[in-house]
């Protein structure tokens, strides 16, 4: 009886953890795919609050999508995103979004013991006087899917990635739905 309630108990656990990690796929090969030769010709996005920045080789194919805003998948807009990868002790964090030194949006992936979670952020300078700041945003991932080229990286290694996902948000009376899917890389930053 005590072992049947233990995994009843176990069980409500993980099913009320909405954003638990997952684990992901190593594809070795991914480096290969015609998506980042394509990558070779593009530059990414320049932030414009750096003002010295000289873009390099664009870093993301992925298109990410918010119900925050308006952007379709088939505009240009949708694909404006740049990759960011830090490594802290073991713990590997995959920025990809945009800012413009007012705000930005986008979302991070946090990679640690083979095991990640993907969290959307959006930031802004217009202060709305109608909203509740105190509360918090709630994420319900409705499925993530994370490829990378390898399981454990240092410093200065090249990260090869594919992301899918669709989280749904709510913030305060707000309900946002974010997607994205596409292919990214960059160089991991040790911090």
């Amino acid at each position: 009886m005590k072992v049947s309630i233990f995994i009843c108990c176990l069980l409500f656990v993980f099913a009320c953890n909405n954003s638990r990690p997952n684990n992901f796929v190593v594809n070795a090969d991914i480096a290969g795919n015609a998506v980042y030769k394509s990558l070779n010709n593009q530059r990414d996005t320049k932030e414009r609050y750096i003002l010295d920045a000289v873009p390099s080789l664009k870093t993301s194919d992925v298109t990410y999508l918010s119900s925050r805003d308006s952007t379709r998948a088939d505009s240009a807009m949708a694909k404006t995103y740049n990759c960011a990868t830090y490594l802290k002790a073991d713990t590997l964090q995959i920025d990809i979004g945009r800012g413009t030194g007012y705000g930005g949006k986008g979302f991070v992936i946090t990679f640690y013991n083979k095991a990640f979670i993907i969290e959307p952020y959006y930031s802004t300078n217009v202060i709305d006087f109608n909203k509740n700041y105190r509360t918090g945003h709630i994420f319900n991932t409705i499925e993530q899917h994370l490829t990378l080229n390898k399981a454990k990286y240092s410093a200065g290694d090249s990260i090869f990635g594919k992301v899918k996902f669709k989280i749904m948000e709510q913030d305060g009376e707000q309900r946002i739905t974010h997607t994205a899917e596409g292919y990214f890389r960059s160089l991991v930053v040790g911090l």
